[in-house]
């Protein structure tokens, strides 16, 4: 008997199994089609069956830049939250960089408030991870934990049963269940609405962190672990540096080589006399060329 909420493989057809479906597939077998079988069901070679597509331009969408949010956007998002639950969920994506769904996963022996970190147990991938997040998040995650988490969402150690999820939903009917991605996705719906933004996804708000964290100095090894991510390519392709911050890079490397330029480079010399044509306002004929009679 198959464990409850596994997924049963689909059983081996066989060979009494002969019945040819009307789009004319090969009848299924218990052993695998033979190669002058393939060859009838593929059709003979240069036929339209075989012919691979041509002329038909490969469409490619262009890869654009996730934006991130300034920081008066970013003060009129905070301002629009109504609880601390909502300031701490927003603070763990903003000052620290959490996905969304890593936000959420957050249960409450994960917490390590004295270290001023979290434990992702169950990031992208299933990898784990320690994260650090500036002491704003503690503030709003205390104050939520001691005046609107529910009691009925317990702690997940005790007999009552409960949930350990840190977020939960404050509300009937779900009041003390743990937050949905939906959820989280519609406070945020209606903190914009409120502020008069019309973007501050989940996803812009940890692009923005990373974006910061970067243009502040964080170097990019360091960037790499903050955000989980497994290769060092996808730091680089999803941090977009500020043109202010490239633009003072670029202004400091420049001030350097053309500093090296000039020093090696030979004084330019005083441009010569420019010698007149005309030494008075009567017309004269030019000086003579060098080997020319005048």
């Amino acid at each position: 008997m198959e464990p409850p909420g596994k997924a049963r493989c689909p059983q081996r057809p066989t060979t009494s199994s002969s019945a040819t479906s009307p789009s004319g597939a090969l009848p299924t077998r218990s052993h695998p089609p033979t190669r002058a079988q393939r060859a009838a069901h593929q059709g003979p070679p240069g036929s339209e069956r075989n012919r691979p597509r041509q002329g038909v331009p490969l469409v490619r969408a262009p890869r654009t830049l996730p934006r991130i949010l300034t920081p008066q956007e970013v003060d009129a998002l905070t301002a629009a939250l109504r609880t601390h639950r909502d300031r701490a969920m927003v603070a763990a994506m903003l000052l620290g960089g959490l996905r969304r769904c890593e936000v959420l996963g957050l249960r409450l022996e994960d917490l390590r408030p004295g270290e001023r970190r979290v434990f992702v147990a169950d990031g992208k991938g299933g990898h784990q991870r320690y994260v650090p997040i500036a002491p704003a998040f503690f503030v709003h995650l205390g104050a939520y934990l001691d005046t609107e988490r529910p009691a009925e969402a317990g702690t997940g150690q005790d007999d009552g049963g409960g949930t350990g999820r840190v977020f939960v939903c404050l509300k009937r009917p779900r009041r003390g269940r743990p937050l949905s991605a939906d959820g989280l996705d519609e406070v945020l719906q209606g903190a914009r609405r409120r502020a008069g933004l019309d973007r501050a996804t989940c996803h812009q708000l940890r692009h923005t962190c990373l974006t910061r964290l970067r243009t502040a100095g964080m170097p990019l090894e360091a960037v790499q672990a903050q955000a989980g991510h497994a290769s060092i390519e996808s730091t680089r392709m999803y941090l977009h540096l500020g043109e202010d911050w490239l633009a003072a890079q670029y202004r400091a490397a420049s001030e350097v080589i053309d500093a090296q330029v000039f020093a090696i480079d030979p004084p330019l010399s005083p441009p010569p006399t420019p010698v007149p044509f005309f030494t008075s306002t009567t017309d004269r004929p030019g000086p003579a060329l060098p080997g020319r009679s005048s």
